[in-house]
C-alpha cells in the first residue's frame, strides 16, 4: 500500500482563527518540550525525531479532534493531508501537508498551546505547502462527484480513488507541488531578485486569470534565466501565477486581484511589499536593470561565489544579481590598481574615504597597498555593459564597505555614511 491521502474541510471561521497559528506560521521544538509530558517524549523519541526531520527546529502542524481517532490512527509519514478552508467556490485557500512525523497519542497540552483549546490532541507535523486550490478543484482532482458535499470532518480518500489517478506522486505532480516526504520544494527558488520581477509584473498588470496569458509565459521565461544564475530548480508557470496571487493577497488597494489570500505569503514577500509599495518607480527601475542584465550578461568565472558572498556579507534591496554584478566591477583588478595609483600620486597614502582608516599606518608593511574599492554607481543604474571609470570607484576600509551595503532601504553613498559617522 502506497502513501495515503486525507482531507479536512475546516470551515471559514475556524480556518481564519487557526490557519495563521500553525499553517501560515511555524512553531518550534521548544514548545513541544514544554507542553508534552516527559514520559511521552521519551517513549516515542519525539524530540529526536523532530530534530532529525526539521533541523532548523521549526515546523508546521495540524491537529484533529478525538472524534477522528479511528481515521487518524492510520496516518503515517509520507501521507498527504489537504487542509481546506471551506467548500465555498470563492475560497481557494488550501494547505498541503506531507506528513513528516505523527504519533497516535493524545497531546492535549500541545493542542492547547497551539490552538488555545485541548480538543485537537492528534497532531501531525510537516512543512506547509500553500495551494491555490478550491474545494471544487480538490473534488475534481480526486474524482468525486460534483454532488458530493464534504462534512466538516477529517477523512481519508479511498485507495481505489488514489490508484485511479496514478497514485499520490502523480496527483501532487499534477498540482505542481513536491511529492517527496522529507521537505517541500525549497523556497530558495524565490530569491529576492525573482520576487522583484514578480512584484513589478503585479504592479503593472495584476494577476492574469489564464495560465497561458503572455504575461505569465514571459515572466516564467525571465525567471528561468534568472534562476539558472542562482543554480536553483526552475519554477512552473503555475508557481509564477501563484506568486502573483500571493502579492494580490497583500494588496488592499482594490487593484486587480484574482485570488487575494492574506496570510499565505512568507516573510520575504511581506518585506519586499513593505520596501516598495510606496516606491513603485524605484522598483520598476530595479526590475528593468535585472531584465537588462539577464539579456546582456554571460556568466563570468567565479559568478557563483560572488552570488553566494553577496547573499552572506551584504544586503541589497535590489537583489543578489545586481549586487554580484556590482561586486564584479569592484574587483576589476586593472581598474582598482589604477585607482590606487592615482590616489597615491595625489595624496601619498591610501585612506578610507569614509572614516580615514589607513591600513599601512595601523598594520605597517602588512597593510601596505591594501584597501577595498566600492563602486559608486547605484545598483539600479546597471542596465547593461558600461565603461567603468576611476570616478566610479571609492577607496574604503572593509568595515565601511560592509556598512555601505547594509541598509535595507538602499545602498548608502560614501557621503551619506561619512555624514552618519560625523553625527
Amino acid at each position: 500500500m502506497g502513501p495515503k491521502i486525507y482531507y479536512h474541510v475546516v470551515g471559514k471561521a475556524n480556518a481564519q482563527r487557526d490557519f495563521p497559528r500553525t499553517l501560515f506560521n511555524q512553531r518550534g521544538i521548544d514548545e513541544v518540550v514544554c507542553h508534552v509530558p516527559e514520559k511521552i517524549l521519551r517513549e516515542h523519541r519525539i524530540i529526536e525525531t523532530l530534530q532529525a526531520k526539521f533541523p532548523s527546529g521549526a515546523f508546521n502542524a495540524w491537529g484533529v479532534p478525538e472524534g477522528a481517532r479511528d481515521v487518524v490512527q492510520a496516518l503515517s509519514p509520507g501521507d498527504a493531508v489537504f487542509i481546506i478552508e471551506s467548500t465555498s467556490p470563492k475560497s481557494r485557500t488550501t494547505v498541503l501537508g506531507v506528513v513528516e512525523a505523527f504519533w497516535p497519542v493524545e497531546l492535549y497540552g500541545l493542542s492547547k498551546a497551539f490552538w488555545t483549546e485541548s480538543r485537537f490532541p492528534y497532531i501531525f507535523f510537516f512543512s506547509s505547502q500553500p495551494l491555490n486550490l478550491s474545494w471544487e478543484d480538490f473534488r475534481e482532482l480526486i474524482g468525486y462527484s460534483s454532488r458530493y458535499r464534504a462534512p466538516a470532518l477529517f477523512l481519508r480518500v479511498r485507495e481505489d480513488k488514489i490508484a485511479s489517478k496514478g497514485g499520490l506522486r502523480a496527483l501532487l505532480t499534477a498540482l505542481g507541488v513536491n511529492s517527496g516526504t522529507a521537505h517541500p520544494r525549497k523556497s530558495t527558488a524565490w530569491t529576492r531578485d525573482a520576487l522583484i520581477l514578480v512584484l513589478d509584473q503585479y504592479f503593472r498588470g495584476g494577476v492574469p486569470e489564464d495560465l497561458s496569458h503572455s504575461a505569465i509565459s514571459d515572466l516564467h521565461e525571465l525567471l528561468r534565466q534568472l534562476l539558472e544564475t542562482h543554480g536553483v530548480k526552475p519554477l512552473s508557470p503555475r508557481d509564477v501565477h501563484r506568486k502573483l496571487a500571493d502579492f494580490a493577497g497583500l494588496d488592499s488597494s482594490g487593484g486587480p486581484t484574482a485570488f487575494p489570500q492574506p496570510g499565505r505569503v512568507g516573510d520575504a514577500e511581506i518585506e519586499l511589499w513593505g520596501d516598495f509599495v510606496g516606491r513603485r518607480g524605484e522598483l520598476e527601475s530595479i526590475a528593468e536593470a535585472i531584465r537588462s542584465q539577464l539579456q546582456v550578461r554571460e556568466k563570468a568565472p567565479g559568478e557563483g561565489e560572488l552570488l553566494d558572498e553577496a547573499g552572506e556579507d551584504y544586503q541589497a534591496p535590489e537583489g543578489r544579481l545586481l549586487l554580484a554584478t556590482h561586486k564584479r566591477r569592484e574587483r576589476n583588478r586593472n581598474l582598482v590598481e589604477a585607482k590606487k595609483q592615482r590616489v597615491l600620486a595625489l595624496r601619498g597614502t591610501l585612506q578610507c574615504e569614509v572614516c580615514g582608516f589607513d591600513f599601512q599606518e595601523v598594520y605597517g608593511e602588512l597593510g601596505s597597498g591594501f584597501i577595498e574599492c566600492h563602486h559608486n554607481v547605484p545598483l539600479a543604474s546597471l542596465p547593461g555593459p558600461r565603461e567603468n571609470s576611476l570616478e566610479d570607484l571609492a577607496l574604503v576600509c572593509s568595515n565601511c564597505h560592509r556598512m555601505l551595503h547594509r541598509s535595507r532601504e538602499h545602498t548608502l553613498t560614501v557621503e551619506e555614511l561619512r555624514a552618519m559617522l560625523r553625527g
